[in-house]
């Protein structure tokens, strides 16, 4: 009789230590959210084209899940039909591609990349090559719907068109050629910065093999 009393008394005593142990592991829980949460702040603060790269990826890839998983089929009555559909789906993400990442890569490169053009390289490998074209490119050719097969490829040729607008990949500005200037016409594209027509930097020279690819 005595022992189960002991027993039951000694009960709360074991509680008391669970309940020590899960608030030292709620403390440390906390602190290593805190000490995450001071990381990401310390990190935009010393990087803050590191952070909105991150940010733009996050939007791209919510945008080509919703694709990848969009039924095949109009659910949007406003929408004309499933192909304009997909491509208001798409759409985020073309604006991303061809004009958002290039005006990033402008606007927060200066003091935390040694130059423009290296800044568009890391905005271009990460969004456009790393992610936004395999994804598109695997659907182009084994996605198993008829019309996100060709949203998909729709979307190449957009971003193409895209990438010759004002401020994009490949915009540029040329002189004509009863200028006196023609020989120094400048091209004003992203990866082209401001140079002479006829000097060849490496930004221009991968250019130039992505578009023969």
């Amino acid at each position: 009789m005595s022992s189960r009393r002991l027993s039951s008394e000694r009960q709360p005593r074991s509680s008391l230590y669970l309940d020590d142990d899960d608030n030292n592991s709620q403390t440390s829980q906390t602190s290593d959210t805190s000490s995450v949460d001071l990381e990401s702040t310390t990190t935009a603060a010393l990087d803050p084209l590191l952070t909105a790269i991150d940010e733009l990826e996050g939007r791209i890839v919510n945008c080509l899940d919703d694709f990848k998983l969009h039924p095949g089929v109009k659910s949007d009555p406003s929408s004309d039909s499933i192909h304009a559909e997909l491509r208001e789906t798409l759409r985020p993400v073309l604006e991303i591609a061809a004009h958002v990442g290039p005006v990033t890569a402008r606007s927060k490169w200066k003091n935390h990349r040694p130059s423009l053009d290296a800044a568009i390289e890391e905005v271009y490998k990460r969004l456009n090559s790393d992610l936004i074209l395999p994804v598109l490119l695997e659907s182009a050719q084994s996605d198993l719907i008829p019309a996100k097969r060709a949203a998909a490829l729709t979307f190449f040729h957009n971003l193409y068109a895209e990438y010759k607008t004002s401020g994009s990949y490949l915009d540029y500005a040329e002189a004509g050629p009863g200028s006196s200037t023609a020989m120094n016409a400048t091209f004003s594209g992203a990866l082209y910065g401001t140079m002479d027509k006829n000097v060849m930097p490496l930004t221009r020279a991968i250019l130039k093999q992505r578009t023969l690819l």
